[in-house]
């Protein structure tokens, strides 16, 4: 029997057709690996310790030991979400698998974009965390805490827009805490040295106490982090002056490019550093004004500042060597009406 070139074709895609279809009906097309809430391969959480490095399925995750508790957060414009209800692995139980924490140690925890934190041993223990009345927000004495990777919010996975994974923290019925430690699309777990918590005190419009965790939120790429380098070629990092003057300069605190009042800023007022000796410095908020180059940092080629500059300094080409002062404690607004 004779075949023509376009009946060959049409029976070769035919048949090819056919053959993709049955291997699909047998499951031979896993598209799971492309999404780690259902995938048996693809990677959704990876726990590093030094050499130590234990990557986890979302099966193999699920697989762990599962704790269920209440868990929230409030913003930091206020807002509080829960508490809710959450099903996850203690954070606890997935260090264990790569050796577990040491006393001199902390954990970093990172999500898919990149963002980070750094929590100290002590916090992650659940101990040093601020807690809030889950009705009116004020703060209140913590209960017991636990840091746990959730998966799971109300019997529900959680929502795409922040999971599947995240970091959780267990509290109570009644209680939520600062959500900035609540990293979304969580990915990565890693052991680093251990940090010392720290706080900032910042007084203007409004007052607030920025803690190291506050800090360290802002200072990712794609938030509020900066860089400078000084003559010596060492690279530190932190967010710039302007961008905590915003945060109290009134009761917008925390928003891009729109927590930074500008009319105030052209009105005049100063900024004064305090170290933690009482060395104070004081700047003009018009050089400082929207200035990404004069920078207030926190770590020097991705570590912690020494115990001579610890938490953090002020830097930048702008400045005068007497204007680089460490150890700060304090940022005060000092407005024309307040001298």
């Amino acid at each position: 029997m004779f075949f023509s070139k376009r009946s060959f074709y049409f029976s070769l895609i035919l048949s090819l057709s056919l053959l993709m279809m049955a291997a699909g009906l047998m499951g031979c097309n896993d598209n799971n690996t492309t999404d780690p809430s259902n995938g048996e391969s693809a990677v959704a959480l990876t726990i590093v310790n030094g050499d130590n490095v234990n990557e986890l399925t979302f099966s193999q995750l699920k697989a762990m030991s599962q704790v269920e508790d209440w868990g929230g957060f409030m913003t930091s414009v206020g807002t509080i979400n829960g508490p809710n209800r959450y099903k996850g692995v203690l954070v606890e139980d997935l260090l264990e698998t790569v050796g577990g924490l040491e006393s001199d140690e902390a954990i970093r925890v990172v999500g898919k974009d990149g963002y980070g934190m750094t929590l100290s041993n002590m916090q992650a223990n659940g101990e040093g965390l601020i807690v809030f009345d889950g009705i009116t927000g004020e703060e209140v004495e913590p209960p017991p805490l636990r840091l746990v990777v959730v998966y799971q919010e109300n019997g529900d996975p959680i929502d795409p827009k922040v999971g599947p994974l995240r970091l959780g923290i267990f509290s109570s019925e009644s209680t939520v805490t600062e959500g900035h430690w609540w990293i979304k699309w969580l990915n990565r777990i890693e052991v680093v040295s251990d940090i010392l918590p720290w706080e900032l005190s910042l007084s203007g419009g409004i007052d607030f106490n920025l803690d190291n965790g506050y800090f360290n939120s802002c200072t990712t790429a794609d938030c509020h982090g900066v860089s400078w380098e000084d003559q010596n070629g060492n690279v530190y990092q932190g967010v710039p002056l302007w961008r905590l003057a915003g945060w109290v300069d009134d009761e917008q605190m925390h928003e891009k490019g729109l927590a930074f009042n500008d009319d105030l800023a052209d009105a005049g007022y100063e900024i004064e550093l305090t170290a933690a000796d009482g060395y104070a410095v004081r700047l003009s908020s018009d050089p400082v004004k929207r200035n990404q180059g004069i920078i207030v940092a926190h770590l020097m080629n991705d570590d912690q500042l020494g115990p001579d500059h610890w938490p953090i300094r002020l830097l930048g080409d702008e400045l005068a060597k007497n204007q680089k002062i460490s150890q700060i404690v304090s940022l005060r607004l000092i407005f024309p009406d307040q001298e």
